[in-house]
């Protein structure tokens, strides 16, 4: 009993503490909450739910109207020719989206495209279930257009000597063509007109486009113009402007053979020639292709005619072209006024390299009048790989200085007669007459000697070489004196030889009227030599006279410049004809260099650069967008290429095939491909 009253009377005061801690605890209120915060906390869990529920939502409906506006951009993409359904719900499939599109609408035309595309998806919602919400609708709504509203656009694109190398000119051709694509797809009509506008040293007007202006022409090989400094500060070209016509000349080509000149600074007929205003894509496309590389770089004449062909002072020009059938009538208005709203003006310009110099034939070089002293017998063949050639020497055959034979009589010529020692005995064997001269006439017979002596001779056979020419007797009144050319050493004074104007002679008469005094120009100096390719030792390659004039005379004739370097390139044409008499003394270098290399600096790179920012602020100033693409170009031509730019955005540095995704990039920008809803 001990233990256990013992063992109850210690354990009392412990349960009376646990009580005394129970009590406390239900009587304590410093931790309580009201029912107000419970049921405020119960309610911001509910909202914090809620907005989890509506941020997935949220994404939901992101995700379904993102998807849609990608899906409705590629189905109104004129160039795609599937179903718009078909587009849309593919794309929205791929997403995981597939039961999200709800409808399609498309609506077409020749020109245009519109796809409008409506989807709607469904979430489970978690907390808001709680309040009676058991799903959350995300929907969306895509509206996009195709629309090509009038277009102008020209293409300036370098075809010079060095896009020839790592593909640049395929890669070009390709980008170009799929630009022409994307602008102009199969089975449309796009409001579009594109100008090909190819440039290397200078641009090809063609022979098609050089008849719609004014070109002063020179010669009939080709067709390009050149521009004064003055001409680039403005966009305009007038029909009515006149043009100077760059000479003809190939300064590449090193062949002996005549007419193999295949790099004419300014090229011929339709060869990268200008393409201007055509809707035609199959035509586009074609002269594109038909591309090719050489020559110099002239980015500034490039851009003159680039923006010329959209400024609308060059509309008669078109006008006339379409009248003719060879712009489509549609286009007949082109280039339009740059204030017309529902039209657009763009360049697209490229370089792959930087401005050079530019080069042209002297004014007196180009002149159909300016003659090279060389003469050619044809021998009556269209080929020119039979041709002969002579060329006119500078030495004097007798050695003086004495040009000047004959005087200018106060009267009238009567009549004058020719002598000839054809077999060197120093007697006269062979003369000629010429009678009936006019009243008035000529008094100087020095002014026609050559072209009489040179007739004389390719109409007589017995006569063979301008040396044996022994001088002439001229009548006038009752007077006959002659005057000596072989010997001659008293200038224009008489000289002691026959006279037989009153006489017969040992030869023919000839009639004034009926003589041809000019047909050989200079064709047979009588005081200089000529130099011949076709004689058969070197003792035959100096004669006295033009090859061939015992032949036909109809068959010889002297070049003129243009005559001669389209026969050879300027340096072949030197080393061909000039450089063995340059090196026995006949010829001066001085001559040498000037067949060799006759043209002159039109403008240089620092000049060609200031041109060509000139005619780009011009076409910007007047609205006209301008792309400009450097294509693996060296610093200077970026440089060129970015002042040239509408904006910094406009300029593209590319490299490769690159170009194709920057032209297609360009193409598509112009389109106006965009969302509209």
């Amino acid at each position: 009993m001990f233990r256990s009253t013992t063992s109850l009377t210690a354990i009392a005061p412990c349960g009376n503490g646990l009580r005394d801690r129970l009590r406390h605890f239900a009587t304590d209120t410093s931790g309580n909450m009201s029912y107000l915060a419970i049921v405020g906390s119960l309610v911001m869990m509910i909202f914090g739910g809620v907005g989890v529920d509506m941020m997935h939502a949220e994404l939901k409906r992101t995700k379904v109207q993102n998807t849609l506006d990608r899906a409705v951009l590629a189905a109104a993409n004129i160039e795609n020719v599937q179903a718009p359904e078909i587009v849309v719900r593919d794309y929205l499939t791929v997403m995981g989206l597939g039961d999200a599109l709800t409808s399609v609408q498309a609506e077409q035309g020749l020109s245009s495209k519109r796809v409008a595309a409506m989807g709607e998806a469904s979430i489970h919602s978690g907390f808001m279930s709680l309040i009676g919400v058991n799903s959350l609708d995300a929907s969306g709504l895509a509206a996009a257009e195709y629309s090509s509203s009038n277009l102008e656009i020209s293409m300036v694109l370098d075809v010079s000597g060095s896009m020839a190398g790592n593909s640049k000119i395929d890669n070009l051709r390709n980008a170009a063509q799929e630009f022409v694509d994307i602008l102009m797809p199969p089975g449309t009509e796009t409001g579009v007109s594109i100008s090909v506008v190819p440039y290397n040293a200078t641009v090809n007007m063609g022979t098609t486009v050089s008849q719609y202006f004014t070109l002063d022409r020179q010669h009939h090989h080709s067709a390009c113009a050149e521009f004064s400094a003055a001409s680039f500060a403005t966009t305009a070209l007038s029909p009515e402007t006149p043009l100077e016509q760059v000479g003809h000349f190939d300064p590449y080509s090193r062949s002996t053979i005549g007419g193999y000149t295949p790099y004419q600074w300014c090229r011929d007929g339709e060869n990268a020639a200008i393409l201007p205003h055509s809707s035609d894509a199959t035509q586009l496309k074609t002269q594109i292709g038909a591309l090719e590389a050489w020559g110099n770089t002239a980015i500034d004449v490039g851009m003159k005619w680039g923006t010329a062909l959209l400024d609308p002072a060059a509309r008669p020009a078109v006008q006339a072209m379409a009248g003719d059938g060879l712009v489509a009538v549609s286009n007949a208005s082109r280039p339009v006024d740059f204030d017309v709203n529902n039209t657009v003006k763009y360049i697209v310009v490229m370089t792959d390299g930087e401005n050079t110099t530019q080069y042209d034939l002297p004014d007196n070089m180009k002149d159909p009048g300016a003659m090279t002293g060389v003469w050619v017998n044809t021998k009556g063949t269209e080929t020119f790989a039979d041709d002969d050639y002579s060329v006119r020497l500078e030495r004097y055959r007798t050695g003086s200085d004495i040009t000047n034979y004959f005087p200018t009589y106060s009267q009238d010529i009567s009549n004058i007669v020719f002598y000839f020692d054809t077999n060197n005995d120093g007697i006269q064997d062979i003369a000629h007459k010429i009678e009936g001269f006019p009243n008035g006439g000529p008094k100087d017979l020095d002014d026609f000697l050559e072209g009489a002596i040179a007739t004389l001779i390719a109409t007589d056979g017995n006569l063979t070489d301008s040396a044996h020419f022994m001088g002439a007797s001229i009548k006038a009144g009752n007077t006959s004196l002659y005057y000596g050319v072989n010997d001659d050493t008293n200038g224009t004074l008489p000289d002691v030889g026959p006279t037989m104007n009153h006489e017969t002679i040992p030869g023919k008469t000839h009639n004034y009227s009926t003589f041809d005094f000019t047909s050989w120009s200079a064709g047979t100096e009588i005081a200089k030599y000529y130099w011949t390719r076709t004689g058969n030792d070197w003792s035959e390659r100096y004669q006295s006279t033009v090859d061939g004039l015992g032949g036909n005379p109809d068959h010889i004739h002297e070049l003129n410049y243009t005559e001669l370097y389209d026969r050879f390139g300027t340096q072949a044409a030197a080393s061909h004809l000039f450089s063995q008499p340059v090196n026995h003394g006949y010829i001066s270098s001085a001559r040498y260099w000037t067949i060799s290399q006759p043209y002159e600096i039109v403008a240089g790179p620092n000049s060609a650069d200031a041109r060509l920012d000139a005619i780009c602020d011009s076409a910007k100033a007047q609205g006209i967008v301008v792309f400009a693409i450097g294509f693996e170009a060296p610093p200077r031509g970026l440089e060129a290429m970015a002042n040239c730019a509408s904006s910094p955005a406009h300029f593209f540095d590319v490299n490769g095939t690159d170009l194709h995704d920057t032209f297609a990039g360009i193409a598509r920008t112009i389109t106006q491909l965009r969302l509209t809803q």
